[in-house]
């Protein structure tokens, strides 16, 4: 069965089944658009955290409901934060290749094989640069979270 590709403001409207007990446990994959996936690769972005979670998924047997509550109020406000970034860099995206498209038509017909390779350099280079972006921030999310549960 295929599903459907959504972007991330419908990820952003759906609930996710994560819970503070069930947190390590694998959420189904979430199949996004090319330009979403593209937003979220780029910014280092896990599409399950900008779905919805109610206060009632941040219990667990022992806590403090003030402290399960800050929790909740936390994820809420990183959520809301993360795509407002995805929405920006979405903007950017989508404006380059805009504009990447308008230049290549008007320059269609000067173009060489010279520049154009010269191009494709520019561009595996510009790919190359933001996936080292990605994993860079990766690992520091993966080093906050480390320190997290240390703490």
């Amino acid at each position: 069965k295929k599903v459907a590709p959504i972007p991330l403001d419908e990820v952003f409207n759906q609930v996710s089944a994560i819970t503070a007990t069930n947190a390590n446990a694998v959420p189904p994959p979430v199949v996004l658009t090319p330009r979403s996936a593209e937003v979220c690769l780029k910014l280092g972005v896990n599409p399950e955290i900008l779905k919805i979670r109610d206060i009632d998924s941040f219990w667990e047997g022992g806590i403090d409901p003030t402290v399960q509550r800050m929790r909740h109020e936390a994820y809420v406000q990183r959520r809301y934060e993360l795509i407002k970034q995805c929405r920006m860099e979405r903007k950017k995206i989508m404006n380059q290749q805009l504009e990447s498209e308008t230049f290549l038509a008007d320059e269609e017909d000067a173009l060489s094989p010279e520049k154009i390779l010269e191009k494709q350099k520019e561009q595996s280079s510009t790919l190359i640069a933001l996936e080292l972006k990605r994993i860079e921030k990766m690992q520091k999310r993966q080093e906050k979270e480390l320190e997290q549960m240390i703490q």
